[in-house]
């Protein structure tokens, strides 16, 4: 079976450029339609040099948050989940903002990249919210201070489920009841982060890109070259 998989491993890896970018405009061709209609790309910023030819999959059940602390995280999840089926938090984040991406990249612009999911993905957003993190009220940004996130426990999430359902409860209905699953042009002409859920992604870069010695040049696969 492990020789198998280093098999059909080793001969993705042997894919000249042009079959390359045939495959992703084949396995991600319902975000490249929306890319080109809108002319407008979704970012991800991520912490080091991705090889970009090679899909990222989609981890949706261990996702540790990189702001928000665990126990609020949690609740999130649960809500998610409870209405459109899967814990969103974990997806995967991408932003039209290109700056926001950056800050997620540590502010080094050569590790932001233009997110690809595979076809048959989910998403959810809000149409109002640029960035959910910066919606959460200030008590629930830092619930327990004393706790970091591996120290954070099923008790410490239903301290902030209980602090939920009392001050802040009208806030998160009204922010939480916005998200939806319909119409993804209109996050991204609106610049609104977006939760995404799929099997795989690629994570293509937006300059300064090679495969094999051969230069890479994201036009090739968009059509088009988004806003720097």
């Amino acid at each position: 079976m492990r020789l198998n998989t280093y098999l059909i491993e080793k001969k993705k890896e042997n894919l000249t450029p042009i079959q390359l970018y045939n495959k992703i405009q084949k396995e991600c061709s319902q975000i490249i339609t929306l890319y080109k209609k809108e002319q407008r790309v979704f970012y991800r910023g991520v912490k080091s040099y991705q090889q970009w030819w090679k899909p990222k999959k989609v981890r949706i059940r261990s996702r540790i948050p990189k702001d928000t602390p665990i126990g609020t995280h949690q609740w999130l999840n649960d809500y998610f989940k409870k209405r459109f089926g899967w814990p969103a938090r974990n997806g995967v984040l991408a932003t039209p903002r290109r700056y926001t991406a950056t800050y997620y990249a540590d502010d080094n612009k050569d590790n932001v990249y233009v997110f690809c999911p595979v076809n048959r993905y989910k998403f959810i957003y809000n149409p109002d919210v640029t960035d959910l993190y910066d919606t959460i009220p200030q008590d629930l940004k830092h619930p327990n201070p004393n706790l970091g996130v591996k120290l954070d426990t099923a008790e410490e999430a239903d301290k902030v489920y209980r602090e939920i359902s009392g001050p802040n409860v009208d806030f998160f209905n009204k922010i939480m009841k916005k998200y939806t699953d319909k119409n993804l042009g209109r996050a991204i002409t609106a610049g609104r982060e977006v939760m995404f859920n799929a099997k795989q992604y690629y994570l293509l870069p937006i300059q300064n890109g090679d495969y094999k010695g051969y230069p890479f040049d994201i036009d090739d696969i968009l059509g088009f070259e988004p806003i720097q």
